[in-house]
Protein backbone atom coordinates (compact mmCIF):
# COMPACT_ATOMS: atom_id res chain seq x y z
CA UNK A 1 0.00 0.00 0.00
CA UNK A 2 1.64 3.80 -0.67
CA UNK A 3 0.80 6.69 1.39
CA UNK A 4 1.28 10.20 0.25
CA UNK A 5 0.48 12.97 2.49
CA UNK A 6 -1.18 16.54 1.27
CA UNK A 7 -2.87 19.34 1.91
CA UNK A 8 -5.17 21.29 -0.34
CA UNK A 9 -5.52 25.14 -0.48
CA UNK A 10 -8.33 27.00 -1.52
CA UNK A 11 -7.51 27.55 -4.59
CA UNK A 12 -7.38 23.44 -5.15
CA UNK A 13 -3.81 23.45 -5.56
CA UNK A 14 -2.03 20.10 -4.03
CA UNK A 15 0.79 21.04 -1.39
CA UNK A 16 2.92 17.69 -0.60
CA UNK A 17 3.64 17.48 3.13
CA UNK A 18 5.21 14.03 3.16
CA UNK A 19 6.55 12.16 0.26
CA UNK A 20 4.89 8.60 -0.89
CA UNK A 21 6.10 6.36 0.37
CA UNK A 22 5.28 2.12 0.93
CA UNK A 23 3.52 0.79 4.36
CA UNK A 24 2.53 -2.46 5.39
CA UNK A 25 -1.55 -2.58 6.48
CA UNK A 26 -2.39 -4.16 9.62
CA UNK A 27 -4.16 -7.33 9.23
CA UNK A 28 -6.25 -6.16 12.49
CA UNK A 29 -6.55 -2.47 13.76
CA UNK A 30 -4.91 -2.28 17.25
CA UNK A 31 -7.02 -1.55 19.89
CA UNK A 32 -5.68 1.71 20.73
CA UNK A 33 -6.64 2.94 17.65
CA UNK A 34 -9.93 2.64 17.47
CA UNK A 35 -12.85 5.25 18.70
CA UNK A 36 -13.94 5.10 22.36
CA UNK A 37 -17.33 3.76 22.25
CA UNK A 38 -20.27 6.11 22.35
CA UNK A 39 -21.11 7.93 25.87
CA UNK A 40 -24.15 10.33 24.84
CA UNK A 41 -27.21 9.28 26.40
CA UNK A 42 -28.90 7.59 23.18
CA UNK A 43 -25.96 5.09 23.04
CA UNK A 44 -24.51 4.53 26.33
CA UNK A 45 -26.62 1.69 27.64
CA UNK A 46 -25.91 -0.31 24.12
CA UNK A 47 -22.02 0.10 25.37
CA UNK A 48 -22.22 -1.30 28.87
CA UNK A 49 -20.87 -4.70 29.62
Amino acid sequence: MTLSVYRVDRQGNRHVVREEHEVTPLKAPEFSSAWPPCQCPRHRHRNRP
